[in-house]
């Protein structure tokens, strides 16, 4: 065996261990801002976006646990609030390429913690607005960041079955009072952005691999902007690229969020591409 050969083999092992590292590190690394995350509501009989009674979505969070939480629903018919108790999210593995990204870039699959399907039923047909988790497991969340609603997009198809019964027991929401006092303004909602992106600058790639790299890394802001965490979201399978991309996201600068007319804190997702021989 040469040299290079024997080089490569052993920059190749270092780099899974690394990776391997990372991968279990990820949740417990990770700040969450509330531990369960509600996904977008999908109508049950009716295209997204349609008025209907009855919606299904699920929760998440970074690593398994049972989650009892209340969520809060903003809508064309008010506010409303439901619960759910000792739902278990389990660890499944998703796969998701951004539309950014050419065909060409393969991402590695992330892991997260998601409930099976829940549903909720309406006192009469409406459209949702923005869904949140409003506490879990005696911790206060925070509204989240959200985008316009006008500027939502439906879920991968791909990725999202079709209207399947839920495996929990459907929740009633009843009538609630809003969560804070109305205000106006002209950008009630804005969605976090970099403003300054820097540059990852890795090394020991061009002979590991001869393909396109991506990796994304996901940091948790403050009001402000400012980076108050950052974990790897979906690895590039290389651990150099991924430290490198990570620090990168961690020196470059963002926007904060605006959610119902005030600064919230929020997360962020940075994509860091590479052609091995060229960057």
């Amino acid at each position: 065996m040469s040299v290079r050969a024997i080089r490569f083999a052993v920059l190749r092992l270092f780099a899974l261990l690394v990776f391997a590292s990372l991968a279990t590190a990820r949740a417990q690394a990770a700040l969450e801002l509330c531990p369960a995350v509600a996904s977008v509501p999908l109508p049950v009989g009716a295209a997204f976006g349609a008025p209907a009674r009855t919606f299904d979505y699920d929760v998440t969070a970074l690593a398994p646990r049972t989650v009892s939480a209340s969520l809060i629903a903003d809508t064309t018919g008010g506010w409303y609030t439901w619960n759910v108790n000792g739902v278990t999210l389990a660890s499944m593995t998703r796969s998701m390429r951004p539309s950014a990204l050419p065909r060409q870039f393969y991402l590695q699959p992330y892991t997260i913690a998601a409930s099976p399907t829940l549903a909720v039923t309406f006192p009469g047909s409406l459209t949702v607005r923005h869904v949140w988790v409003a506490s879990a497991n005696g911790v206060e969340c925070d509204v989240p960041a959200f985008d316009a609603p006008s500027d939502r997009q439906p879920p991968n198809p791909d990725e999202v079955a079709a209207s399947p019964s839920p495996l929990y027991a459907m929740a009633s929401a009843t009538q609630a009072q809003a969560p804070f006092a109305s205000t106006g303004c002209d950008q009630p909602f804005a969605a976090s952005t970099v403003l300054k992106a820097e540059n990852p600058k890795p090394s020991g790639l061009r002979e590991m691999s001869t393909g396109p790299l991506a990796v994304e890394v996901e940091l948790a802001l403050d009001p402000s902007g400012h980076s108050i965490d950052a974990w790897i979201y979906e690895s590039s399978g290389y651990a150099g690229w991924d430290l490198s991309a990570l620090r990168a996201a961690r020196l470059s600068t963002y926007s904060g969020s605006i959610s119902y007319c005030r600064p919230v804190r929020s997360t962020y997702l940075f994509l860091a591409t590479i052609v091995p021989g060229r960057g």
